[in-house]
């Protein structure tokens, strides 16, 4: 049986593997249980189990399946017991290392706050080392070149003089707590494969795979050896260095076994910015006969989702996202952020008006339900609004900072929230008015002053998600729900890191959990085999789809590279033999090949402003194709246009008897003239109505 084979782009992987399978494992229980296929990520398992339920027509026991460190804890599990660390905790351990070991690298960074961004970076950096596999002999040699100096910063230097140490200690204490990261577990099997019986599998495919780390070479090294493994690539006729090097170190060979049987169909358009983008994919889908079943769009940015979403929710039914947005986009997390800003800038006269004016105006604030109906609390809110800030004028009107006690002890609020309720029908007492501002005081800010650990900080992190979970209309945002769920987690961890109950400034606090929330995604669940799919770059592994859109190919975001490397230099990663910005863009662009050859209708879209420009990947498939004709600009790319018809409606406004006698008494001066001419009905409005622009906190 041959253990290499290789396909080419144009080919679907899933129905050549789902052959393959059928053709070598087939038997009469329609039991696969004994095959183990191992993908880069999740999401192409569930299309190999409908594919194999598809050709079978019955019933049948699937293949057990992978994704790469769903097979990496499978070995490790084999061998002992573990868990994953919470990257926080793990930030505080080589906090603590550093502390005692190596405090100079601490140098100006002697808080944990203050070093939390360095430690991810060196945390960054250990996984890089472990998952590639690089020994302490290299490691040893940049520490000796670190003792003369490299021409980096000194604080670099002392770093460097100090990893292997580091390195050393924070494997000491992973291993101590039995809680591993990502990179250590990576490096944890290829120690341990050679020890490992698998004996319950006959045969363990991967599929689709293009870079290796070494870590992951040495396991399929080692499973080729064993004749455990079956590797199944993809390439085309071009030239992959990454390819090159595999069948080097691998001693195989990585050939398609026939040429490309046919070409997409391209199409280039562009757009002026992401919301004319999101527009164009919309006619895209309207106006071309797709099976929605068989298209995927792709979004190289997560920012790129909600416009798109409001795009294309009027037109579709049945869709699934899965990429990762980012949780500071949210709503709650913008609160948060209002709310601790709001703590920092708290005096001995209590709350600055503007930021306490803020925290109650919110909407997930002002439309809390206390009492049963969320008018109260929103109109209660905005005669608080029109206190401070002189539309009613009183004595707290215009104060810079204020007190809650000053606010709750303020009697004259309750009569004119009162009276305005009554007003639309709504009977309640000055006293059950003073009980909804105090419980907006509990949540706004009672809950958040005088916090001095982990433990508090998540105690009050939870009463404020129960209170907006089930007295706000949070539930009918899906976006907002998923965050919450994000947070709850973030918070349960909180709850039992083992610094829960070191203290802390409240200004550390706040930002240590606000560096947390910058590195965490909102993952979207949803029906990955119905639909049309909305998915990252790397999502589209090993997958193929008919029609293929791609928004935001522009440069800088497709391919997406990390140019500057904030902690350790360029020069010394290539001494250590991690080339990561080559590999990182030619990772990229394999994978756009793969999709965007696997297709039958390619929509590429790119932003046209003059301080954007086109993807390299564009212009390689421009490129070529100008090459094949022999011309120049055989390739057409539109740009998007949208025809904007203002239709005049007219509105009159009677001159009743109240109107005339208005502009009888009206002083006329050359702005309100002015504005008569250019609108009698905004003269109406601004003049006779005495209608203002609401005057909104900075």
């Amino acid at each position: 049986m041959d253990r290499i084979i290789t396909h080419n782009f144009d080919c679907d992987i899933i129905q050549e593997l789902t052959d393959y399978i059928l053709k070598h494992h087939r038997n009469s229980k329609n039991d696969y249980t004994k095959v183990a296929v191992v993908f880069g990520g999740k999401r192409p398992a569930l299309f190999l189990k409908r594919t194999l339920a598809e050709k079978l027509k019955s019933s049948y026991y699937p293949p057990q399946c992978f994704s790469v460190e769903e097979f990496i804890n499978y070995l490790i599990s084999k061998k002992e017991i573990f868990t994953y660390g919470n990257d926080l905790e793990i930030c505080y351990w080589l906090y603590e290392i550093g502390k005692e070991k190596a405090p100079q690298i601490l140098a100006g960074r002697e808080k944990f706050h203050q070093f939390l961004p360095w430690a991810r970076e060196i945390l960054s950096f250990i996984q890089e080392l472990d998952m590639e596999d690089v020994d302490e002999d290299f490691l040893l040699k940049v520490k000796l070149s670190a003792e003369i100096g490299y021409e980096v910063p000194e604080n670099i230097n002392e770093l460097l003089k100090s990893i292997v140490m580091l390195r050393e200690e924070f494997h000491r204490k992973l291993e101590e707590k039995k809680s591993f990261t990502r990179g250590y577990t990576y490096l944890k099997a290829a120690q341990l494969v050679s020890e490992i019986d698998l004996s319950e599998f006959e045969v363990i495919i991967f599929c689709g795979f293009f870079y290796l780390h070494k870590t992951e070479l040495k396991i399929f090294r080692e499973l080729l050896y064993r004749d455990k493994a079956v590797l199944i690539f993809q390439c085309d006729e071009h030239s992959w260095p990454v390819l090159k090097k595999l069948e080097k170190e691998l001693s195989i060979s990585i050939i398609p076994a026939r040429p490309a049987k046919r070409k997409p169909e391209v199409v280039i358009l562009r757009g002026f910015d992401i919301h004319s983008q999101a527009g164009l994919v919309r006619e895209i889908l309207k106006t071309n006969r797709i099976n929605y079943n068989q298209t995927v769009i792709v979004l190289p940015r997560a920012e790129s989702l909600l416009p798109l979403l409001s795009e294309l929710s009027p037109v579709l039914e049945d869709f699934n996202v899965s990429l990762g947005y980012p949780l500071t986009r949210s709503t709650i997390c913008s609160l948060l952020n209002i709310i601790f800003k709001t703590q920092l800038t708290k005096g001995e006269d209590g709350y600055y008006t503007r930021d306490y004016l803020r925290v109650l105006t919110h909407p997930l604030i002002k439309n809390l339900d206390i009492t049963g109906d969320p008018r109260v609390t929103r109109i209660l809110v905005h005669k608080i609004e029109e206190f401070l800030l002189g539309i009613e004028e009183d004595e707290i009107s215009g104060s810079l900072f204020i007190t809650l006690e000053e606010i709750e002890n303020f009697d004259l609020l309750y009569l004119r929230a009162q009276s305005a309720l009554n007003h639309i029908g709504i009977l309640i007492s000055p006293e059950n008015l003073e009980y909804v501002l105090k419980q907006l005081h509990i949540i706004g800010f009672g809950l958040w002053e005088g916090l001095v650990n982990f433990e508090q900080f998540a105690d009050s992190v939870e009463r404020f998600l129960d209170t907006i979970l089930n007295r706000s209309m949070i539930e009918k945002s899906p976006l907002d729900v998923r965050a919450m769920e994000e947070i709850y987690r973030i918070k349960d961890e909180l709850k039992i890191v083992d610094f829960k109950e070191e203290k802390f400034p409240q200004e550390e606090l706040f930002k240590i959990f606000n560096n947390k929330l910058e590195n965490e995604v909102i993952s979207f669940s949803g029906s990955p085999l119905k639909g049309l799919q909305i998915l990252g770059l790397y999502e589209t592994r090993a997958l193929s789809f008919e029609n293929v859109i791609i928004m935001d190919v522009n440069e800088g975001v497709l391919p997406k590279l990390r140019v500057y490397e904030p902690l350790i230099p360029r020069q010394i990663m290539l001494e250590l033999g991690l080339n990561r910005l080559e590999v990182e863009e030619e990772i990229q662009r394999y994978h756009f090949q793969r999709l965007v050859k696997s297709a039958r209708s390619v929509y590429l879209i790119y932003d046209d402003r003059p301080d954007k420009e086109k993807s390299r990947f564009i212009e390689e498939i421009i490129w070529e194709e100008e090459k094949k004709q022999r011309k120049l600009n055989v390739l057409s790319q539109p740009r998007a246009a949208y025809r904007v018809e203002v239709l005049e409606k007219k509105r009159e406004v009677e001159k009743s008897d109240f109107i005339l006698q208005g502009l009888q008494r009206f002083t006329f001066s050359p702005t309100s003239i002015d504005t008569y001419l250019d609108c009698p009905l905004q003269f109406y409005y601004q003049y006779l109505l005495k209608l203002e622009e609401k005057e909104i906190p900075e």
